[in-house]
Order: C-alpha cells, then sequence, then structure tokens
C-alpha cells in the first residue's frame, strides 16, 4: 500500500512539474481577472447577483479563450508536442483557470445562496490573497526557487490589477 502512495505521489509531482507553467498562469490569471471583476463591480455599487452573472460570463468565456490560446500556442512554441500533450495542456489551462477564477467569488456565492457577510468585499480579498500564496508556494517548493520572491511578486501583481480594476472604474464612472 505504501509503495502505491509513493508512486502516486511521484506520479502528481510529475505532473505538476510538466503543466506547472500552464497551472500557475493560469491559476493566476484566473483569479486576477475575477477579482478585477468583483472588484470593479463594487466599487461601482453593483448588486451581488449582478457581479455573479458578470464573473460566470467572464470566467468561462475567458478560461475557454485562454485554454484555446494554451492549446495553439503550446504546438506553435514547441514542435515535438503531441496533439494529446496540447490538450492535456488546454484542458490544465481551462480548470485551473475556472478553480482559481472562483475563489474570489466564493464569499458571493454564499451570500447570494444562504450567509449575510458584512463585508464580502474583504473576504474575497483575503481569499485571493491567500489563494495567490498557496499557489506560488507550491511553484516555489516544486521549481526550488525564493518563496518570499514569488509570493512577493504575486502580492504585487494582484495589487497592481485592484488599482487598475478601482481606476478605470472610477474613470469611467466621471465620464459616463
Amino acid at each position: 500500500m505504501r509503495n502505491i502512495s509513493i508512486t502516486c505521489k511521484n506520479m502528481l509531482k510529475k505532473l505538476l512539474k510538466k503543466y506547472l507553467w500552464e497551472l500557475t498562469y493560469w491559476w493566476i490569471d484566473g483569479s486576477i481577472t475575477t477579482f478585477a471583476i468583483v472588484a470593479g463591480s463594487i466599487w461601482a455599487n453593483l448588486d451581488s447577483s449582478v457581479i455573479l452573472i458578470l464573473w460566470f460570463a467572464n470566467l468561462f468565456a475567458d478560461g475557454f479563450s485562454m485554454s484555446i490560446w494554451a492549446y495553439l500556442s503550446s504546438g506553435a512554441r514547441e514542435q515535438h508536442k503531441t496533439k494529446k500533450e496540447r490538450l492535456y495542456i488546454g484542458a490544465a489551462t481551462y480548470i485551473s483557470f475556472l478553480i482559481l477564477g472562483l475563489i474570489p467569488l466564493i464569499i458571493y456565492i454564499l451570500q447570494y445562496i444562504w450567509i449575510e457577510f458584512s463585508h464580502p468585499f474583504l473576504y474575497a480579498s483575503m481569499l485571493t490573497f491567500i489563494s495567490f500564496a498557496i499557489v506560488w508556494y507550491t511553484k516555489s517548493f516544486i521549481s526550488k526557487t525564493s518563496y518570499l520572491k514569488n509570493i512577493s511578486e504575486t502580492m504585487l501583481l494582484w495589487a497592481s490589477a485592484a488599482i487598475v480594476a478601482y481606476y478605470v472604474w472610477d474613470l469611467i464612472e466621471k465620464i459616463i
């Protein structure tokens, strides 16, 4: 039984290493994109149901678009990749984009269905922050690079995306 556990662990580690770039990049992209939509929607004083509609439409369309791009670009970048490998890359992209893109909205989904939160955006921000830290910690662990450097880069990226979303919404609100 122990040998099976070790074999599974080694296979998982191999898969993570093989598709780490796609998983990490799309995890972060899904989270940042969704967080920017949530942030902009909050600053525009949109209702939680509108935030969810915007998110679902964006998440599935953007995730699909990114997975097709990952499939096509993996063939262009590396001619030796088989169609099956490229399909795995596209699938990994889509799944990771959807899973991490969901994290900023968990609070809004719970609020819409069941629980009232006094500061949902704060909780969504905290969940996004934690998810970024976990993703980059995992990447650092597998690639054996500095945890602090990877996490710091991610947090800077996350904060920058939130600031861009705020100023874009603010500017458009003033224009309209």
